[in-house]
């Protein structure tokens, strides 16, 4: 842990404004990165294992905390030499108040259950740690089908995060109609990657369907997890 201070002339190479900040690093002495695997290193669903076998490079959800928190993230790579991963926060220099008051929990930030239903495991189990990242009680299911199963002995769900396009004997849209019915009242959000899916008619969206595609950000995660549970209040 240290201070650093980004200066106008190599502010663009740390993408982020000139200024003072705290720089945490981690460095280590691997195999390193190729510009091909650097290139994808924050993209949620990118992975350089095979099939089955691994849930990404988990830098994206790095990459969001810390882009959320008005910092940068700087690697470092080379083949054979291994990689530094920087955080930069900016430096706060406010004096820490005394806290005498009970702390308040934190309103729209968290704290929902979300119950994550994608057939692709990989794709699941990284939607699930980004979820958990954000706060959220994360249950998952591999289809529809389970999906109802967990929906009908849950105690209450909030919302639905569904693929479109899965196996078994009951549709995406038909799971979303009972889990946004009573009892449930669910918000439903789903995932698709497909322009020309079941919630598609005469290429538009269903009315009050939320869709977000494929591959998506943590950031574009986290707004329209949000957006629709708020505006399901």
């Amino acid at each position: 842990m240290s201070n650093a201070t980004i200066g106008d002339a190599n502010a663009n190479g740390h993408s982020m404004p000139p200024g003072e900040y705290v720089r945490r690093a981690v460095t280590d002495d691997g195999a390193g990165m190729p510009e091909t695997v650097k290139a994808r290193m924050f993209e949620p669903f990118y992975s350089t294992k095979a099939e089955g076998q691994g849930t990404g490079l988990g830098l994206s959800m790095v990459y969001g905390f810390v882009t959320q928190s008005s910092g940068s993230v700087d690697v470092q790579t080379k083949m054979g030499e291994g990689t530094t991963v920087a955080l930069y926060f900016p430096r706060c220099k406010e004096i820490e108040a005394a806290n005498t008051q009970t702390v308040r929990p934190r309103a729209s930030k968290g704290g929902e259950v979300v119950l994550v239903v994608e057939d692709d495991a990989d794709v699941r189990l990284a939607a699930i740690d980004m979820l958990a990242q954000l706060d959220y009680k994360v249950l998952s299911a591999q289809d529809a089908d389970s999906a109802l199963e967990t929906l009908q002995k849950t105690e209450h769900i909030d919302l639905l995060f569904t693929d479109v396009a899965m196996p078994g004997t009951i549709r995406a849209n038909e799971l979303a109609r009972i889990a946004s019915a009573l009892p449930y009242c669910a918000s439903v959000v789903f995932a698709s990657g497909y322009t020309r899916d079941i919630i598609f008619h005469e290429d538009k969206l269903d009315g009050g369907v939320v869709l977000l595609k494929k591959p998506y950000s943590f950031d574009d995660l986290a707004r329209t997890i949000r957006q629709a549970l708020d505006s399901n209040r």
